[in-house]
């Protein structure tokens, strides 16, 4: 079993736009519903992708 995928399949750039504003909007909502308990945020490597500075900035602000 080659576990590798056919070498025919078509191919397609992607593209994701990130939305710092959303990722700040929904920290807000799950701190405030935290409230009065402490509420932390966590960025995993690269943040999955998404860049760590831009995200880890907008969670820290």
């Amino acid at each position: 079993m080659d576990p590798s995928p056919p070498a025919d399949l078509p191919s397609r750039a992607a593209t994701l736009s990130v939305d710092l504003d959303a990722i700040a909007a929904n920290y807000l909502w799950f701190a405030q519903r935290a409230a009065p308990a402490a509420c932390a945020a966590c960025v995993k490597a690269d943040a999955y992708g998404l860049g760590l500075a831009p995200v880890a900035r907008t969670l820290w602000n």
